[in-house]
């Protein structure tokens, strides 16, 4: 029995003493399984699976630890000519055409069941003007393109009002603030301008 409690205790000591392995370093990090200070080199990168379904990127924070991320799937595609290569490209504006009740948008859901929209494309229903005040989704260089389809009916912006959230209103940097039919404006979300965040109206046609 006494050989049997060493034997026990030897091996908790031993599973204690490596539960963090440390390479080139003798004091590896506990928040970390390996430690390693110094290159990683990998010398085969080769996939077991073909195409682009559940492929994920590894990325590294400022402590150096890896973490996985994930892309949109249409910045990713399998080579055609090889399946097992996979390519990242410049992510593509999408239009989006929106059915939308005009009256008066505190904190317009522009990206309502188009998560990825760059091109958002307004036919109407309700009143006779669309007051935008707040568009919410914005983040550090997030581009909107708007284009009036609503027939005469006019889309309005904002500027800087109240009832809308923080990090969703607007600013206003062209003569126009209002679009007819047809019309189109270009917005740039920053938080240059204003450390909160401010959709910038950066360029507007009126339209007609």
């Amino acid at each position: 029995m006494k050989s049997f409690s060493c034997l026990c205790f030897f091996l908790i000591t031993c599973f204690s003493s490596y539960s963090q392995v440390g390479i080139n370093t003798t004091s590896p990090s506990p928040n970390s399984a390996l430690d390693v200070n110094g290159k990683v080199i990998i010398r085969d990168f080769g996939r077991e699976s073909t195409g682009t379904t559940d492929v994920k990127v590894s990325m590294i924070e400022a402590d150096g630890t890896l973490i996985q991320a994930t892309l949109p799937s249409d910045m990713m595609f399998a080579d055609s000519n090889n399946n097992n290569a996979i390519t990242i490209r410049p992510r593509v504006e999408k239009i989006y055409v929106k059915d939308e009740l005009f009256d008066t948008k505190n904190n317009y859901n522009a990206y309502d069941n188009a998560p990825d929209a760059s091109v958002l494309i307004i036919n109407s229903s309700g009143g006779s003007e669309l007051k935008i005040r707040g568009i919410s989704g914005g983040y550090e260089g997030r581009i909107l393109r708007i284009i009036n389809n609503s027939g005469n009916k006019k889309i309005k912006f904002e500027e800087d009002h109240s009832s809308a959230t923080a990090g969703n209103k607007i600013y206003i940097y062209t003569k126009e603030y209002k679009m007819e039919e047809k019309g189109t404006a270009t917005l740039i979300y920053s938080t240059t301008v204003n450390s909160e965040g401010y959709w910038c109206v950066v360029q507007l046609e009126k339209g007609k």
